[in-house]
């Protein structure tokens, strides 16, 4: 929402029930948290490995970069191989 004028922005967010965002200084862009794709709402594990997200304001969050995600033992040996 602007605040300005309390017109509601473009972008919606799917997975991202309770994610809370942490904005730039500037007030900018901001990181979220959101479930992982593929994740089935009302699972057990639907909170298990989420990922953090980069959005720029006013673009498609499809457009969004991935930061961090979990390290799994497949992340950890993609890591190792790609080091060396």
């Amino acid at each position: 929402m602007k605040v300005s004028d309390g017109s509601h922005l473009p972008e919606t967010f799917d997975r991202a029930q309770y994610s809370l965002p942490q904005w730039l200084p500037d007030g900018s862009d901001f990181f979220l948290n959101r479930a992982r794709e593929g994740a089935e709402r009302g699972s057990p594990d639907y909170y298990l490995n989420s990922v953090n997200w980069f959005h720029w304001l006013g673009t498609d969050p499809r457009r969004d970069i991935r930061i961090a995600e979990p390290v799994t033992a497949q992340s950890a040996i993609r890591s190792e191989i790609l080091s060396q």
